[in-house]
């Protein structure tokens, strides 16, 4: 009876039980599963409260993204290095988001601790961003 009625719950609350090809991505111990999509190809993609699972057993913790982006149905998202913009970018498109991009966007916002831009002189600057790691 109680299986009968949670696909039906699900409905009404607006969550659906997330595809084998989700259910199978190794977490890490304690890491929890917060939204999910499934790339054309039927490759799973995840946030979870730690970072960003990309398909190849990849994880990018979210201090360690520099910037993601979202344009129906493209979410592409890079990777934070040394010189800003010189990541690797990763470029998914998704048939089925969810609530991925909202997600990633408050995830990656989240692990901003302060941000800065400092003049140079003659002309220019630099933005200067720190990051908060999970659990450190």
């Amino acid at each position: 009876m109680v299986h009968a009625i949670q696909p039906r719950l699900a409905r009404v609350f607006g969550r659906r039980r997330a595809p084998e090809a989700v259910r199978a991505v190794a977490l890490d111990a304690g890491e929890r599963r917060t939204a999910w999509g499934l790339t054309t190809a039927g490759d799973p993609v995840l946030a979870t409260d730690v970072g960003l699972r990309v398909p190849g057993s990849v994880r990018l913790d979210w201090p360690d993204v520099e910037k993601a982006t979202w344009a129906r149905p493209v979410l592409e998202v890079l990777e934070v290095a040394q010189v800003s913009g010189a990541g690797r970018r990763w470029r998914f498109e998704l048939a089925e988001e969810g609530e991925l991009p909202e997600t990633v966007r408050s995830s990656v916002t989240a692990s901003v601790a302060w941000s800065t831009h400092v003049g140079l002189s003659p002309a220019g600057g630099v933005r200067v961003v720190g990051r908060r790691r999970p659990g450190r």
